[in-house]
């Protein structure tokens, strides 16, 4: 079975300037599980654990990129493997740029945002 291309590698800074800037509006898409998304999480993401990612990715939007995210990279490489023919890349919410980062994590109930913006 052919593999295909890889899959691009992004850190934070570059997710954040995707979500700004890019005119087809990527959508940031958390396969970590649901107490890790309560937790910690960006803003404007939206849920799909990768225990359910294989049957539920069917409903993601078919005109927009990915971008995945999972805390270390290893389930949003998997999971953007499941979506071929697609436009995505995989995101590390521990991946940071090499520029000194600023962003803070917010925690509990009201957790919003591992990124640098709102």
């Amino acid at each position: 079975m052919n593999a295909g291309p890889p899959i691009p590698a992004i850190d934070v800074a570059e997710a954040e300037r995707r979500l700004r800037e890019d005119p087809d509006r990527p959508l940031l898409v958390d396969v970590r599980e649901k107490n890790e998304f309560v937790d910690v999480r960006a803003p404007g993401a939206v849920l799909v654990p990768m225990s359910t990612f294989a049957a539920r990715a069917g409903e993601l939007p078919q005109g927009r990129p990915l971008m995945i995210v999972c805390h270390l990279g290893g389930r949003s490489s998997a999971a953007a493997a499941r979506t071929p023919g697609r436009r995505r890349s995989s995101l590390s919410a521990r991946r940071r740029s090499s520029k000194r980062d600023s962003g803070s994590a917010r925690n509990g109930p009201s957790a919003r945002s591992w990124s640098t913006t709102e």
